[in-house]
């Protein structure tokens, strides 16, 4: 049981209670193959060594040859009665006496401590899931423990419903992760004996921690054949389940590589990303599919890698027939704009999407300009450039839902810095359902987690913050390979409890550069008002470090107003080459009061957006005046517009 030891200590737990006299469940999750069936046999296997019989049933994918009938090939209860007609107990019998029958069946076994081992319950019949239900309620007195599995894919929804209603009774759940890399090179090489060499290791790495495919891929290894007549039977059993449309996604993006965006998929398809979600949720609840914070990506590339080669050759360049090169070019050189955006570096990400964005234009794709528009209103807007950021962010389109989300959540960002929250807020509570909770907003967007936590928190809905927080950690946790997902649930959970632990996790391990620097000022935040000014200082002084070298002279503001408010103060200018007059001659500071001003705001609205003071804002001005050699903020705005800073009005 490589990489289960928490797993197994849950499992000695009830073991111990049911030896002791006790009761309880424990119930088991997973995706396919990630060793759910193993667990219960191990489990099993131990009962007897602590004084504990066991009863062993489990569901068939066929299905059973009557209603309860695992149960009662479980207890070695013979049927009675006809084959059924309608009601599944008619041949049985009435509910109750079925019910009898059990409970009698399973008393005569706890006369002494005793499992119940059930295996696969998303094949098992309604009737039978009913009756396990009624019998742990009818057994609470015995000392009888229920070990339950079910896989996360396949079969109805008639087994989650009674998972859920367990665990609402108290009952423990597990929900098997895939191993760990350290964990899947020990299971490798206890199957071999012996240490795998290189290739074998980067085979198990490719499958992904999952100890199924593990196993099969060492059984390859170890009779010298081929992995992909091992594996084919498992993945094509995975792939068999799936709905039809979910199996045309599969084909298609294992025909696109490891990772993909949604909108590539959709283009294949002849179908919008909106219309692929029942899909992608399917592949996804699957363990086929996981999300990325740039798309979606194969969870084991050895699945990838089966699906595709079950693809015929004629039909695989039918289907990547490339089409316009200038579209390709376009999806590529937006994708790129977005990396560089994540890595901090803003001036090339603007490079890159505007260039995205004539491609798309020549060629007429649609998709990569969106992506384009977003990487400069997001841009912009840690610039504190509002108004740029707000016409990037309409020119995004309004004829899909994605497009509508994302132009609402980054329109919603600048009103907020403008108007503050409440305006913010109402914007996005105009959206149907409050998609703005949705969880592929936060899938596609990791960041805005936490900004959203804090907007929620700011107007004093509660509620909204914790319906964020939850949606990002579950997001979180069913994919634990993507560390940006990790980082921004961190950091909602840290902003809704003050959970400065949680902080720091954001501030060390998010992998958005500004996301970094935004989750350490709120660390900084957190530790100041704990009386921790030292800790605190030292954190805020991180974040304005980042800030500072990003451009985002208007978080670096905010961030020098609260290192005051700890009484550290900060000169907020920097020496360098400038000439003496002339823009390039404005300092940070001077630069950014000049947009705001050239943009048409008033000393105390700069004051506002700077956190500084109206009087430090007249100051500041009258030296761009003066290096500038103007008298007016008409002059102001007709330099800045001649430079770029600012666009024409419409």
């Amino acid at each position: 049981m490589r990489g289960r030891d928490q797993e197994w200590r849950c499992v000695e737990g009830l073991l111990r209670t049911v030896a002791a006299g006790g009761t309880g469940t424990l119930l088991v999750e997973g995706g396919p193959g990630t060793g759910k069936s193993r667990l219960l046999e191990e489990a099993a296997k131990a009962a007897p060594g602590w004084g504990v019989g066991v009863v062993r049933g489990r569901a068939e994918e066929l299905g059973e040859l009557g209603p309860c009938g695992m149960l009662f090939a479980a207890l070695d209860l013979r049927f009675e009665g006809e084959l059924p007609s309608g009601d599944p107990f008619a041949r049985l019998g009435s509910r109750a006496r079925v019910l009898d029958r059990l409970t009698a069946g399973f008393q005569k076994r706890a006369r002494a401590p005793l499992l119940a081992v059930l295996d696969d319950l998303q094949w098992a019949d309604a009737a039978t899931l009913t009756m396990i239900s009624a019998l742990r309620d009818r057994l609470r007195e015995r000392p009888v423990g229920w070990l339950l599995s079910r896989s996360t894919t396949g079969g109805g929804n008639q087994a989650a419903a009674l998972f859920d209603l367990v665990r609402r009774d108290g009952a423990e759940q597990l929900d098997l992760a895939p191993l760990a890399p350290a964990s899947a090179a020990a299971m490798a090489a206890d199957l071999l004996q012996g240490p795998p060499d290189p290739a074998t290791r980067a085979l198990v790495d490719a499958a992904g921690g999952n100890p199924l495919l593990i196993a099969e891929l060492i059984a390859a290894v170890r009779d010298g054949t081929h992995p992909s007549h091992r594996l084919r039977p498992v993945v094509r059993r995975w792939v068999g389940r799936l709905s039809q449309d979910a199996r045309k996604l599969l084909e298609t993006a294992a025909l696109l590589g490891r990772s993909f965006a949604p909108e590539q998929a959709a283009a294949l398809l002849a179908t919008t990303p909106a219309a692929l979600l029942p899909a992608v949720e399917e592949c996804m609840t699957a363990g086929l599919l996981t999300a990325t914070p740039y798309g979606l990506a194969f969870r084991h590339d050895l699945v990838r890698v089966t699906v595709a080669a079950d693809i015929p050759q004629p039909v695989r360049h039918a289907i990547l027939d490339p089409g316009p090169p200038a579209a390709d070019a376009a999806e590529t050189t937006a994708l790129k704009a977005r990396a560089e955006l994540v890595a901090g570096r803003f001036d090339s990400a603007v490079t890159e999407a505007e260039r995205a964005r004539e491609l798309a234009a020549a060629s007429g794709a649609p998709l990569p300009a969106a992506l384009a528009a977003t990487v400069l209103a997001t841009v912009a807007l840690r610039r504190g450039d509002l108004r740029r950021a707000a016409r990037h962010a309409a020119e995004l389109p309004a004829d899909t839902r994605e497009g509508r989300l994302r132009r609402a959540l980054l329109t919603a960002q600048v009103v907020e810095a403008r108007e503050g929250p409440l305006r913010a807020i109402a914007l996005l509570a105009d959206l149907p359902e409050n998609s703005w909770q949705d969880d592929r907003l936060l899938t596609l967007e990791p960041p805005v987690t936490a900004w959203l936590v804090r907007l929620a928190l700011a107007v004093h809905d509660r509620a909204a913050a914790e319906s964020v927080v939850a949606t990002a950690e579950a997001l979180a946790h069913a994919n634990p390979g993507f560390p940006a997902l990790a980082s921004a649930a961190a950091h909602a959970r840290g902003l809704l409890d003050n959970d400065r632990d949680a902080l720091a996790l954001a501030a060390e391990r998010a992998e958005d550069v500004w996301a970094r620097a935004s989750a350490a000022e709120d660390l900084g935040v957190a530790l100041g008002g704990c009386g921790r000014q030292e800790e605190g200082a030292g954190s805020l002084d991180r974040a304005l470090t980042i800030y500072h070298d990003l451009g985002s002279a208007r978080d670096a503001a905010r961030v020098r107003k609260r290192l005051r408010g700890l009484g550290v103060r900060h000169r907020h200018w920097t020496y360098a080459d400038r000439p003496p007059v002339g823009w390039e001659s404005l300092t940070e500071t001077e630069h950014a009061i000049a947009v705001l001003v050239a943009d048409g705001y008033t000393n105390r609205q700069i004051a506002e957006q700077m956190f500084i003071s109206a009087h430090t804002v007249a100051f500041h001005l009258k030296h761009v005046y003066r290096k500038l050699r103007i008298g007016s903020r008409v002059e102001l705005a007709r330099i800045a517009m001649a430079q770029g800073r600012i666009d024409p009005e419409p």
